[in-house]
């Protein structure tokens, strides 16, 4: 266990040194030695060793003064004290500075490597809760800002990118379009083929729009059968036409579910901002509106509004 650990030992007898280099120095990952508080707190500094070994009385800085200003820095800092004293008073800084052991010389060389071997395995726990409150926290994150099913950003995300960007867009007069996208015929799919294909059909429609937008721009799942991009240009429609036409014939090309080849349209509403509207609820309302014109115009249409 002391192999994943660094170790700094502060001691002003040479002797003691000898003996630690001894029981310690090829146990450990690094091998830290200072001769004095004031040596041992710069070494501290720059190394952060996992674990400080200090002897109390020592010249320039004394050994309870120097953990003070360890713990100011890192409440959490495993330190062992060394010492020949184990005075009512020692004994009481060590517990008021949270001391993990007190060790009185001389020192029982089987005690000491317990005791390191201890706060080494309570520090790899540590550290491999930290990592699973990380996995953890990431698939929460995941979980609550993307789809599921199509591991695209979901409607919550949605909700937040349009938030940010209708609100610059007032701001700065940007320009910036909704587009509402909806699978002709789906049910279709799910009724005939079943849920298992309807499923790969809007995995494979996610990813292919994902792939053929701009890199600063977003697809999003926001229910069903149904997508959305947020989409910045310069005032000109010529972009969301052609932009409206990629989607349209990259979810038209065909997807091989089961041996079977499935093929489906879209029908698109795009909505263009104007200082007129001014509220995501209200855009969204436009471009849905805008879809289903599209829909009943023959579907595999974009209407722009």
């Amino acid at each position: 266990m002391l192999k994943d650990i660094t170790l700094l030992v502060v001691e002003d007898d040479q002797y003691a040194h000898k003996f630690f280099q001894n029981i310690l120095k090829n146990k450990v990952k690094e091998y830290y030695e200072a001769q004095n508080g004031e040596e041992g707190l710069k070494i501290f500094k720059n190394k952060n060793p996992d674990i400080i070994i200090t002897d109390i009385n020592m010249p320039i800085l004394h050994g309870i003064d120097m953990i003070k200003e360890i713990k100011k820095i890192d409440s959490e800092k495993n330190i062992v004290i060394i010492s020949m004293h184990d005075s009512k008073s020692i004994l009481l800084d060590a517990i008021e500075l949270k001391i993990d052991y007190f060790i009185k010389k001389p020192i029982d060389i089987v005690a000491l490597l317990e005791k390191l071997n201890k706060i080494a395995m309570d520090i790899k726990n540590r550290i491999n809760l930290k990592k699973q409150q990380l996995i953890d926290y990431s698939n929460l994150h995941k979980l609550a800002h993307y789809d599921a099913l199509t591991n695209i950003p979901n409607r919550h995300m949605f909700e937040i990118r349009l938030k940010e960007i209708l609100s610059k867009a007032k701001r700065h007069e940007n320009h910036f379009a909704l587009f509402f996208i909806d699978l002709d015929n789906f049910k279709y799919i799910n009724d005939t083929y079943g849920h298992f294909s309807g499923d790969e059909v809007l995995k494979h429609t996610a990813q292919k729009i994902k792939h053929i937008i701009r890199e600063e721009d977003t697809v999003y799942r926001i229910s069903g059968d149904e997508f959305c991009i947020i989409l910045e240009y310069e005032k000109n429609n010529y972009i969301l036409e052609y932009i409206a036409k990629k989607v349209q014939n990259i979810v038209h090309e065909p997807i091989v579910s089961n041996d079977k080849i499935l093929q489906i349209s879209c029908s698109i509403g795009i909505c263009k901002y104007n200082k007129n509207i001014k509220t995501c609820k209200e855009m969204i309302e436009l471009s849905d509106n805008a879809m289903y014109i599209a829909k009943k115009s023959g579907k595999n249409r974009y209407f722009i509004v």
